[in-house]
């Protein structure tokens, strides 16, 4: 199970299993970045699990965001996030 979180100041955390199976319940993207404006902040130290279909989600997470000109940055991180940014050499999108 994944969760979107937003706190009472807008950012938002990603708590759970961030696989395929699980994703489904968060799309689609557009619909989870439009309350967001100018700027948003995901913490990923939540993530218990990620998949390659978790990292191509926080892609297109990046990539919708910068369609409607919001500035995102993902703060936090757990191994295996770091490994998978490591091995797909995506250290610097995510």
């Amino acid at each position: 199970m994944v969760q979107w979180l937003v706190n009472q100041t807008g950012q938002v955390s990603i708590k759970g299993k961030l696989n395929q199976k699980s994703l489904v319940k968060l799309l689609p993207i557009a619909k989870l970045l439009k309350p967001h404006q100018a700027q948003l902040t995901i913490e990923l130290s939540g993530i218990e699990q990620v998949d390659t279909a978790g990292m191509a989600f926080l892609l297109e997470i990046k990539e919708q965001a910068g369609l409607k000109q919001l500035k995102i940055s993902f703060d936090g991180s757990t191994n295996s996030l770091n490994q998978l940014k490591s091995l797909y050499n995506l250290a610097k999108m995510i």
